[in-house]
């Protein structure tokens, strides 16, 4: 069960900074555009990233 926990732990770590991972090259990408579409997608980009350091 212990063993379980940890792995199940350490996946989701893995996962939260994959995602993290993922919004910071994305943020690059769009980084320099300013256009409105551009502020909602960084919006969207910086929400998915809250979930994901909150693990959600």
């Amino acid at each position: 069960m212990l063993e379980y926990v940890r792995r199940s732990t350490l996946y989701n770590r893995l996962r939260r900074l994959d995602a993290l991972e993922k919004a910071r090259d994305e943020i690059e990408k769009v980084h320099d555009l300013g256009s409105q579409a551009t502020r909602q997608r960084l919006e969207d980009i910086f929400y998915l990233r809250r979930l994901a350091w909150q693990g959600r």
